[in-house]
């Protein structure tokens, strides 16, 4: 046996009081501390989940998946979780079972590959994502409702800038630069107003004449309009919709998932989003993309702002 891993379990009663007052608990012993409590049955405290636990072959049977706090069964605190390897993959903060604070997301080589603030099912505040050599990708700032707000920046794996931006409640205004890797500017795209372009005002560079650059371009994403997003067994509507009007598979529809945030919402033909969104998450319950559909295929990203990311 693990001297470090040891599991007890004990039914202590109370006799202060009449009727008997009868508690259950069960715990583990790791390294000292008490941890993987049960009291009546739910989650309390300190835990660590192995990779026994998990029955996940990527991990070896006492290598730890992930540890955080319990109370009365959901998740609440900092939770942190490790890749195979041993090595640091999350730290993400809970709030009644939901990430609700500051969050990062590591590479297995040890760079920070995002890092932000989830709040009420939305970014909030300053949020920032990189490359795997540890140079930044993406620094943004969202408004409290989830929508960018403020200066926005893109950026080359070489560390080059490749756009600046300003934003307002998720709409362009002012200057927008665009840069080639060299540093040459691409196109300045002017918005006298929040979201609408002045093409007269607006200039577009020719891209740089040595090859080497233009190679090192970023490729435009191919839309793959094979996609369907058809509804799965565990998507249902929120409990006021369910009893109004009830999901049949056609017609107007908001689905969730079993954490109570948005799955799917549009219109649906034989349980198939022909019209709307579906909502992508990771592995945490972070929103990771938000799918557009027409006439049944996906046809690109839309902005994750997430006014109405969960059920109430």
């Amino acid at each position: 046996m693990n001297p470090k891993y040891i599991t007890i379990s004990f039914a202590f009663f109370a006799l202060a009081f009449l009727p008997l007052f009868l508690t259950a608990q069960d715990y583990q012993l790791y390294e000292g501390d008490t941890v993987n409590k049960r009291v009546d049955g739910m989650r309390q405290g300190k835990w660590i989940y192995f990779g026994k636990d998990k029955n996940n072959p990527a991990y070896a049977p006492d290598a730890k998946v992930e540890e955080g706090e319990y109370a009365n069964n959901r998740k609440n605190g900092l939770w942190i979780k490790y890749f195979p390897s041993g090595k640091l993959e999350s730290e993400i903060t809970y709030k009644s079972n939901r990430p609700n604070g500051e969050y990062k997301i590591y590479y297995e080589n040890g760079q920070l590959q995002e890092h932000g603030i989830w709040k009420n099912n939305r970014n909030m505040g300053h949020f920032e994502r990189n490359y795997e050599n540890g140079n930044p990708q993406q620094k943004f700032e969202f408004a409290s409702n989830g929508k960018r707000d403020g200066k926005q920046e893109y950026y080359y794996e070489s560390g080059a800038i490749m756009i600046e931006a300003d934003i307002q409640q998720g709409r362009e205004v002012g200057q927008v630069k665009e840069y080639h890797e060299d540093g040459s500017v691409k196109s300045i795209k002017v918005y006298d107003e929040p979201g609408v372009i002045n093409t007269e005002k607006s200039t577009f560079a020719q891209p740089p004449e040595d090859p080497a650059l233009a190679q090192k371009e970023p490729e435009i994403e191919v839309v793959d309009v094979s996609v369907e997003a058809k509804v799965e067994e565990h998507e249902t509507q929120n409990q006021a919709a369910k009893k109004d009007n009830p999901f049949k598979g056609d017609g107007e529809a908001t689905l969730y998932r079993k954490d109570k945030q948005i799955s799917k919402k549009g219109f649906f033909k034989n349980y198939k989003l022909i019209e709307g969104m579906w909502y992508k998450y990771d592995d945490n319950g972070i929103l990771i993309q938000v799918m557009r559909f027409k006439k049944g295929r996906y046809v690109g990203d839309a902005p994750m702002e997430n006014d109405k990311a969960s059920s109430q």
